[in-house]
């Protein structure tokens, strides 16, 4: 009998390319033939009677309990609270937030329950999970902790399996964060040298900016700005790199505004994220960023040391017209490998794109730690440890594999199917579907065998 690989997602439209990627990589390592599954997920009655019993828990709503809360041993609000963020209107009534926060952690507890009929099938060795920094987090969680080989991506890397021989407790955080220190040679460091200067200095050659129109304005001429603060999206996969305090980027803004405001001598300048001026975006959820930033703007529009960037403008056009002791403020994101490439010094979170250890920042575990760093004067805070920064520009930005690698698996197929890159971006579904039928068996799988060269086996 045929073995399984089983999968979140049917094997159709973009998912077809990665699905049957990861089919024809198993097939040739293992010297088998897979039968692709779907996973069903199932609801149950025993998570509502759970539920209830933890009622207070949920009404009460504290932060570090929520996230650390457990199903069956099983962490799952890491999980579950990006899909209650997930949805805008968490973020305009208690009740919304309330009601959202029960059916998520319903559904988190069935998929939970649902795993548990699939143990017992032999055949089952791998398992293809899409979107991890949502609930099916849990399923990478859970099916790894049973030694199943789990097949999933995640920026910043491209596809990759794991093998957990060891049983260790493996959170997707820890997987997808970079986190392999080694020593570059000149020429690596002269590539991580080039890319940096190209990405920020061209900012709109990357795929998914290439339809959004910058623009310069000289308002930014100021050598008075104290603080630059970076937006993030707030309602697309929040904790994506772990719990730092904060459940979600909207929280972590209105604590760092009111944090730094209560200096009077702070000139405040916040930048909206590039993504919320992209027309053509494939999910909703920038029409929810929009919403939410124009809500922020209101609400801090007559304090005056506070003024908003709601334009799209490079990052590199702010950098070079303000003050080198401006400090630069993230909770995650590569504005700050900008920031550190210009030289100044930046305050991010620990849940980022790498691994604490990396000397990059100034970087917050928790929220004191935070308040403790937006008060400290420029000079009480460090620059960044430069053999860590490339080392981290040259695997993010020269990785062949990875998002701007020639070898990340859309660019094997815009290459190979002849499909402009940001429209492979922006219309996934929509266009590979018609590739599908209209493109031979034989170059489909060309396509399918070159993507599955590029799977990263991690072992741990």
């Amino acid at each position: 009998m045929n073995n399984i690989l089983l999968t979140t997602v049917k094997n159709s439209g973009h998912y077809y390319f990665l699905i049957s990627a990861a089919r024809a990589y198993l097939m040739k390592k293992n010297k088998k033939n897979y039968d692709i599954q779907l996973f069903k997920k199932k609801n149950y009655v025993y998570p509502i009677f759970f539920i209830l019993k933890n009622i207070f828990t949920f009404i009460y709503f504290n932060p570090t309990k929520i996230v650390n809360f457990r199903y069956r041993n099983y962490k799952i609000g890491r999980y579950t609270i990006p899909m209650i963020f997930k949805k805008y209107n968490s973020y305009n009534s208690k009740t919304n937030l309330f009601i959202n926060t029960l059916t998520s952690f319903y559904r988190s507890c069935c998929i939970v329950d649902s795993t548990r009929e699939y143990f017992d099938e032999k055949r089952i060795d791998t398992i293809f999970i899409d979107h991890c920094m949502y609930e099916n987090g849990i399923l990478l969680e859970i099916f790894l902790s049973k030694k199943i080989k789990v097949i999933s991506l995640g920026y910043p890397k491209g596809i990759f399996i794991i093998e957990n021989s060891k049983k260790k407790n493996l959170s997707y955080e820890r997987i997808i964060q970079i986190d392999n220190k080694k020593k570059l040679n000149e020429k690596q460091l002269a590539r991580a040298k080039k890319a940096l200067r190209e990405i920020t200095y061209n900012t709109e050659k990357i795929p998914w900016m290439k339809n959004i129109k910058f623009k310069y304005d000289n308002f930014f001429s100021n050598d008075k700005i104290t603080h630059i603060v970076y937006l993030h999206s707030f309602t697309d996969a929040q904790l994506l790199y772990g719990f730092d305090g904060f459940l979600n980027v909207y929280e972590w803004i209105q604590f760092t505004i009111k944090e730094l405001i209560k200096n009077k001598k702070n000139k405040i300048l916040i930048k909206a994220h590039p993504s919320i001026f992209h027309t053509k975006f494939p999910t909703n959820f920038i029409k929810y960023d929009q919403k939410i930033c124009n809500q922020l703007l209101l609400e801090y529009s007559n304090v005056k040391n506070v003024n908003f960037i709601i334009k799209p403008i490079k990052n590199i056009d702010i950098l070079k017209n303000i003050n080198k002791k401006c400090i630069l403020i993230s909770h995650h994101g590569s504005a700050i490998l900008e920031g550190l490439y210009c030289g100044f010094k930046c305050i991010s979170s620990k849940a980022t794109l790498w691994n604490k250890k990396y000397r990059l920042t100034n970087s917050w575990s928790n929220k004191n730690q935070y308040k403790n760093f937006l008060n400290r004067k420029w000079d009480n805070l460090r620059f960044c440890n430069n053999e860590d920064f490339y080392n981290i520009s040259y695997q993010l930005y020269c990785s062949e594999n990875g998002l701007y690698g020639k070898n990340f698996w859309q660019q094997i197929i815009s290459k190979k199917l002849k499909i402009k890159r940001e429209d492979l971006f922006e219309k996934p579904k929509e266009i590979l579907s018609e590739h599908l039928i209209k493109t031979k068996k034989k170059k489909l799988n060309v396509v399918l065998n070159e993507i599955s060269k590029t799977i990263e086996l991690i072992q741990v």
